[in-house]
């Protein structure tokens, strides 16, 4: 590390984001950490770490300014489950622009791999449009879009069907997933941005590893001290539980993520990439047994990004 780095992280305190607050702190950088609400249990924990917690909504563009000033970089992910997909765009472009303004060397913003193909999935689709946004005001910034974070095996959408011995997806049992884990993402974009602007306008896809769904439930049996078993989850239900939800599956069941995962491990050897089961291996998978924990408001939807 040559210096210590001033960032700001929006959406600090969800899986992503929070992942690369930490990895920044424990690399002895500066984090300013944007939240809607610095009494939150998972602020105070961010803040118990080291970092500078900056309290303000993106839709206040002078409050975004200030949160910008004097930094050396923004790592910029959008959580669309609490500002709804549609606005999304809106939103990270509020920030952006304040980025821009107040001059910021260096972008990293965390898309979604298969944000570029137009799936018909909002959440997809609307990472796409903040990849164009951004594009368009030429702010200098480096994409990365993770296929499936492997963290979703322990979020709300699966946790309790685990906790059952079910790995309930709309997908067959040989339908193929690429993923990746959060930590990884973080340790890859904290050193992009450690590494000044040598890659600004690059757009990096990421996985590094790629197994059918059935394959996906046995290691989950041989880590999570249960035997999960994988369950094609009807369509119908999909959409009962979210309309757009459909869109996503339909699009991995055909497309689906195109990473090239041998290119991505020869090009980024200092990151230590992790495959599912070596990501199942260090996790706590005791929690499984209490209660599921409730959606957060932040959390990153089903897909990754």
């Amino acid at each position: 590390m040559s210096r210590v780095l001033n960032v700001v992280v929006t959406s600090a305190t969800g899986v992503q984001g929070g992942h690369v607050a930490r990895v920044l702190l424990e690399r002895g950088h500066r984090v300013r950490a944007i939240t809607r609400t610095a009494g939150s249990d998972a602020a105070k924990a961010l803040a118990a770490r080291g970092a500078e917690l900056f309290e303000g909504t993106w839709e206040d563009g002078v409050a975004m300014r200030r949160a910008m000033h004097g930094m050396d970089a923004l790592l910029l992910h959008t959580v669309p489950w609490w500002v709804g997909g549609p606005h999304e765009p809106a939103l990270a472009e509020r920030v952006a622009r304040a980025a821009r303004d107040e001059k910021v060397p260096h972008t990293v913003f965390l898309s979604a791999a298969g944000a570029e193909h137009g799936s018909g999935f909002v959440v997809l689709d609307s990472k796409g449009r903040i990849e164009k946004i951004l594009e368009e005001m030429r702010l200098p910034v480096t994409v990365l879009a993770p296929a499936f974070l492997m963290e979703n095996f322990l979020a709300p959408l699966w946790f309790g069907g685990i906790a059952d011995g079910r790995f309930p997806i709309p997908l067959p049992a040989e339908r193929v997933l690429q993923m990746v884990s959060a930590r990884d993402q973080a340790m890859l974009a904290v050193g992009i941005l450690e590494s000044g602007r040598a890659l600004v306008g690059r757009r990096i896809a990421l996985a590094s590893d790629a197994l059918s769904c059935g394959n996906i439930a046995d290691i989950l049996s041989a880590h999570c001290g249960r035997t999960v078993r994988h369950e094609h989850f009807p369509m119908a239900q999909v959409e009962a539980m979210n309309p757009s939800l459909p869109f996503l599956f339909k699009w991995l069941d055909s497309r689906g993520h195109q990473v090239d995962i041998p290119r991505v491990r020869a090009e980024f050897p200092q990151v230590v990439w992790r495959d599912f089961p070596t990501w199942c291996a260090a996790q706590d998978w005791s929690v499984l047994d209490v209660a599921p924990p409730p959606p957060a408001h932040d959390h990153d939807h089903g897909h990754g990004g």
